[in-house]
């Protein structure tokens, strides 16, 4: 008799039968509640000297105390998620105000050994976010419940862990110290633009990927179990979520079939609209990039121009105020100024190198029907020394010089010449691709469709392109924000500037 793995479909159908008609009964929706015609209950705060085992006995209270999971055969009794408990903390605790009180807070029932991962694992640290705990049990509980097999990786295969941080707001909000963002300058509280300030980080946005950026994990598919056979997948993962960027969750599939997989999307996709989240489809590779002789020429992405010879004073190089070797950092932050203003959102690229971060920053519109693609690369330097041409093509010294494949994209609708003789400042802009997977079926606003998409490019062409003065005026406003806080820089310097642009029309 073969053996069933652990959450096999074949081993949950004999305990779903066994006990579905007595369990449905007792609680809905895997969570303790209380009765509907039970009064509330005024919460009693806990006070802020309260030793661990009150917050323990808080939390177990039948009415007023904590949520816990159940139904779940393979997971221990009084499971939480630790973003709900540290929530609970902040309306149940006198003196926790903030998230970080909360995680404090748990951290030291964990050390306590108080709390424990569900995995087992008693190094896995208590992290906020959709992460499964449970209470450790005492005298007083049942030591004959399930207990964890304590093998962290056969757990993550089965459930799925996501830690949820705050928004960076584009590196320019202030946020809590232990977040180590870079955003500990004193500009930054008043507004000033990311691209001005004094001291910068283009890669502000990988600080909290200490670990993989992405984890893998068995997918059941056949949730309703309508196949007569057992059918499963894959799903790759984000582990981190915040509120401003986008997050990707890959589904893959072999031994399911295509109807099985569309309910189960469909049903994500649901009930992602009742959380007030927006669930879309995008492709494989978004911006069908000529990786290889084998893409797709018919997606080949848009190239949008960005004029900077209309930002320049007298020929005066942008951003002569700092310093040199920010340059190019700083020309990549203000491209993202302007995405911001378009409503686009950062998405995370997993570098093909795992050892240091992608240069590549992907961005998606907040409709879900438009990606935009921009390089912070470093600056190619021509190596100067002198040898024949037929040494130097067949050996290169200088890996560094061969463009990326979006940089001979661009080449090849710019200046259509030899892709190492171009100039660098026409070569400015974003890369623009259409997502051809998001039907009507998706969209949660129907009023979204192909020509809105196409006055959206229209408006941004626009805008780059300087029309009705739009981008000086957007570069000289940011100038008098920097202006306002900075005591080292003269309004009069660029008083004529702003009188100039004062009835152009602002960015949309």
């Amino acid at each position: 008799m073969p053996a069933f793995r652990s959450g096999s479909k074949v081993l949950d159908r004999s305990r779903t039968s066994q006990g579905s008609q007595e369990s449905t009964s007792e609680l809905k929706e895997g969570h303790e509640t209380p009765s509907e015609e039970s009064t509330p209950v005024p919460i009693t705060l806990l006070k802020q000297n309260a030793t661990s085992a009150e917050i323990v006995e808080a939390m177990k209270h039948p009415t007023a105390g904590l949520s816990f999971i159940n139904l779940q055969p393979n997971l221990p009794n009084l499971t939480f998620v630790t973003g709900e408990a540290v929530n609970w903390l902040m309306t149940h605790m006198e003196d926790v105000t903030t998230v970080e009180q909360g995680v404090h807070i748990m951290q030291t029932l964990h050390k306590e050994q108080m709390i424990c991962h569900c995995s087992g694992d008693v190094t896995r640290p208590f992290l906020y976010g959709f992460y499964v705990f449970f209470l450790a049990p005492t005298d007083k509980d049942d030591k004959d419940s399930f207990q964890p097999c304590g093998d962290l990786q056969i757990f993550e295969n089965e459930w799925m862990e996501v830690e949820v941080k705050p928004a960076l707001n584009w590196g320019l909000a202030v946020t809590p110290t232990h977040m180590q963002v870079p955003n500990r300058y004193s500009d930054r509280d008043s507004g000033v633009p990311h691209f001005l300030c004094e001291d910068i980080d283009a890669e502000y946005s990988d600080c909290d990927y200490n670990g993989p950026m992405f984890k893998r994990m068995r997918l059941e598919t056949d949730v309703q179990n309508k196949s007569d056979r057992v059918e499963w997948g894959h799903a790759r993962y984000q582990t981190v979520f915040r509120p401003d960027q986008a997050y990707e969750l890959v589904v893959e599939w072999l031994t399911s079939s295509g109807s099985i997989i569309y309910e189960l999307l469909a049903g994500w996709h649901r009930k992602a609209q009742a959380c007030n989240l927006q669930m879309i489809p995008i492709p494989h590779d978004p911006l069908a990039l000529p990786y290889s002789n084998k893409s797709d020429p018919l997606r080949g992405p848009i190239f949008v121009p960005l004029n900077l010879r209309c930002l320049e004073d007298d020929n005066d190089k942008l951003f002569k105020e700092f310093r040199i070797e920010t340059y190019v950092e700083r020309l990549f932050l203000f491209q993202e100024a302007i995405l911001q203003r378009f409503g686009f959102i950062p998405c995370q690229v997993e570098p093909a190198n795992k050892t240091c971060a992608s240069h590549e920053h992907q961005y998606i519109h907040a409709t879900g029907t438009i990606f935009i693609l921009v390089s912070s690369a470093a600056p190619k330097v021509r190596n100067r020394v002198n040898m024949s041409l037929s040494y130097a093509r067949r050996y290169s010294i200088h890996a560094d010089v061969v463009p990326s494949p979006h940089e001979e994209y661009i080449t090849r609708h710019v200046s259509g010449k030899n892709k190492d003789d171009y100039d660098n400042s026409r070569k400015m802009g974003f890369l623009w691709c259409w997502n051809h997977l998001l039907s009507k079926r998706w969209r949660t606003n129907q009023a979204v469709d192909s020509n809105l998409q196409l006055k959206i490019l229209k408006d941004f062409r626009d805008f780059c392109n300087n029309a009705e003065d739009r981008l000086r005026t957007f570069w000289l406003d940011s100038w008098l924000t920097k202006a306002k806080d900075s005591s080292s820089f003269t309004k009069a310097k660029y008083s004529s500037s702003f009188y100039n642009v004062g009835n152009g029309r602002s960015p949309s």
